[in-house]
């Protein structure tokens, strides 16, 4: 068994304590809208004021006072039409609400609105913000397959690497319509490798973490840009920096990463939950899988995920494409998948090769993206089912990379699942002269349902995103 052991890491601030700060940021529902045409539970106009964010050119604060606890919401849109909202159910008497959503550069309406227990509904007179300019000029988001329907509603959150602006990373988000609705900058830049960048705390915060460069630490972010709390700042080793590939915050609080590792003089891997004070509570070390597989090349892992109902735990190696299977208790290897492998299959071209997010899905599937290696023409998306009892695997859907519109993709790429049961795919990484990004979703049917490709403002020059999520609008619609 595999004794949690103290992090190698320890930042200088405060004995790795981490900052935590509050912030007022709530996503509303029910308030109704300016549209209404029931006036007799508005007892009279709040007094609101807006004030700029300095932190964000695309998002403002909205603060009010109410004599009696009430909830606090925001409507906004342009041109004098309130078509969103972004708000609170809680109960309060001081209102603060961080509006984001927002296009850059455009003029905005907002009314604060806010109800009682009692069902009296109290609106501000309409209130106005211009957002500011983008941070970055070199990209546009074409929209190649528009949504007619058949895609997930919400919004994109991403990484962007940016030619002109290689020392920064920004962290954006932006709607099915191809328009920016959110960005951070305040990152130091990897052309090594994106940040993997995720909505956490149900929509209240993001958390940035993957390649992070020596001196920068990982960090979760409030939606009006404020840190809330830093992880460990990364030293030089290797590559690029310790932390790599993933930081995912799991349901207990702890995170989960991958970190680079040198200790037996090659280049290894160990798979790290750590809490929130950076101390480690659980790790597993990938010497024992590289003495099995290795053939005088590093393991190149890319993917780890927990499984608590199990207690087990997930690495895949990249160059040896191998999934394996974890024990958490007692460190053991319990099998492997893929081109080491304990599973049979009766099919043909089954196992994936140098594939990116081997991801257990609520049903026990695999889902995964095949970038194909030097032995394929092209790239896919398979979902596998698994019998770990008879120890056999079948391909039971596909997205081909062959069909009419191509992609390869060698070194990056992923393939999520989406609660309405389509596949959102990132065919995305830093050497757009090899693979321009793109991002599309499509249907259990392979029917393509939306598609974003991003086009660098000088050809040629890097517009790349090399890790993305589908997530919900954080601005309802009204």
């Amino acid at each position: 068994m595999q004794r949690p052991v103290p992090l190698s890491f320890r930042p200088p601030w405060n004995g790795g304590v981490p900052i935590l700060r509050a912030v007022l940021w709530l996503v509303g529902a029910g308030c109704p809208t300016a549209d209404d045409d029931d006036d007799d539970d508005t007892t009279g106009d709040l007094a609101a004021a807006v004030e700029d964010n300095p932190r964000s050119p695309l998002s403002c604060y909205v603060t009010w006072s109410t004599e009696d606890p009430a909830t606090s919401a925001v409507e906004f849109g342009p041109d004098g039409a309130l078509q969103h909202r972004i708000g609170s159910d809680e109960l309060t008497e001081e209102h603060r609400v961080v509006v984001v959503g927002m296009r850059a550069e455009t003029v905005y309406q907002l009314v604060a609105v806010s109800e009682t227990a009692d069902g009296r509904q109290l609106r501000s007179p309409v209130l106005s913000h211009e957002t500011g300019p983008l941070p970055f000029d070199g990209l546009t988001l074409d929209v190649t397959v528009p949504d007619l329907g058949l895609a997930q509603p919400g919004w994109v959150l991403a990484d962007l690497v940016l030619e002109e602006d290689t020392d920064t990373a920004y962290i954006v988000m932006f709607d099915l319509d191809g328009h920016t609705v959110w960005v951070h900058d305040d990152l130091g830049g990897s052309l090594l490798g994106g940040r993997d960048a995720t909505l956490v705390d149900d929509g209240a915060a993001v958390l940035v973490g993957g390649f992070v460069v020596e001196g920068e630490t990982p960090v979760e972010i409030g939606l009006d840009n404020q840190v809330l709390w830093e992880g460990p700042e990364q030293p030089a080793i290797g590559l690029d920096c310790e932390m790599h590939h993933l930081l995912r915050k799991q349901a207990g609080g702890n995170y989960l990463t991958l970190m680079h590792d040198y200790s037996d003089g090659s280049m290894g891997d160990r798979i790290v939950e750590f809490d929130p004070v950076l101390d480690s509570v659980w790790e597993w070390n990938t010497v024992e899988l590289c003495e099995q597989i290795c053939t005088g090349n590093p393991l190149w892992g890319n993917w780890a995920q927990l499984d608590p109902a199990e207690n087990v735990a997930y690495y895949n190696s990249w160059l040896y494409s191998t999934l394996v299977k974890v024990d958490r208790a007692t460190g053991e290897m319990l099998w492997m998948f893929g081109q080491h492998r304990d599973f049979t299959s009766t099919g043909e071209d089954v196992w994936y090769r140098q594939g990116h997010s081997p991801t257990r899905l609520p049903d026990g599937n695999l889902l995964v993206f095949d970038n194909g290696g030097p032995e394929r023409e092209h790239s896919r998306v398979i979902e596998y089912t698994l019998d770990e009892t008879a120890m056999t695997a079948e391909i039971v859907w596909e997205y081909p990379g062959d069909l009419e519109d191509p992609w390869k993709n060698d070194n990056g790429g992923s393939a999520t699942r989406l609660d309405n049961g389509n596949t959102f795919v990132v065919t995305g990484t830093i050497f757009p002269e090899l693979v321009p990004t793109r991002l599309f979703e499509v249907t259990p049917d392979l029917t393509k349902a939306w598609e974003v490709v991003f086009v660098p403002a000088v050809p040629g020059h890097i517009a790349a995103c090399s890790n993305a999520k589908r997530i919900p609008a954080l601005a309802t619609d009204l």
